[in-house]
This record gives structure tokens, C-alpha cells and sequence, in this order.
């Protein structure tokens, strides 16, 4: 096996590393634009709708909560997925020297 053999595999499963963090990257950006929105219709509804300021302060607060919530797991991912490509490189990395180390 060459080093060539290797890098097919290597690249194969960076490009899926790298999809993986690009589809949690929109999904990050559409929750973004959720919490906006239901900001904003909670806006609505304190204007345009009577909703108290208790209830108003209330439901912001559970909103961030849920958006607070929401970041944590995705930056979890984010780590797990930047970590497996390390891993990934480190592999390609150890891989490529055992062959140099054979042919010496």
C-alpha cells in the first residue's frame, strides 16, 4: 500500500467532515433566524396585543433559555465534528510515516 492507496480514503472522509460542519453551520443559522422570528411576533404581540409586561419579560426569557440551550449542543457537535477531523489528519499523518518508516 502507498501513500497514494491512502489519500482517496483520506480525502473521501474529510469532504464528509467538512459537510457534516457545513449542514450544522445552516442549521445553526436557521434556528438563528427562528429565535428572531418568535422574538419578533412576541414583539408584536406586546404591542398589538395586550400581552402584560410580566408575560412579555417572561416568554423572552424562556425564549433565551432555549436559544442558550440550542448553542450548546450545536458548539458540542462543532467540537465533536473538529475533533474527528483531527483525528482524521492524525491518522492520514500516522499512517503515511509508518509507510516511510517500513521503506527505510
Amino acid at each position: 500500500m502507498s501513500v497514494d492507496d491512502l489519500r482517496p480514503n483520506y480525502q473521501r472522509e474529510c469532504q464528509k467532515l467538512e459537510e457534516q460542519m457545513d449542514h450544522l453551520l445552516r442549521f445553526k443559522k436557521f434556528g438563528e433566524r427562528l429565535a428572531w422570528e418568535a422574538d419578533q411576533r412576541l414583539r408584536f404581540l406586546y404591542k398589538n396585543r395586550g400581552l402584560t409586561v410580566e408575560n412579555f419579560q417572561q416568554a423572552r426569557y424562556e425564549l433565551r433559555q432555549q436559544e442558550v440551550s440550542y448553542q450548546r449542543i450545536l458548539l458540542e457537535k462543532q467540537k465533536n465534528i473538529l475533533q474527528r477531523i483531527e483525528e482524521t489528519k492524525q491518522s492520514y499523518r500516522h499512517a503515511i510515516k509508518k509507510m516511510e518508516d517500513n521503506h527505510t
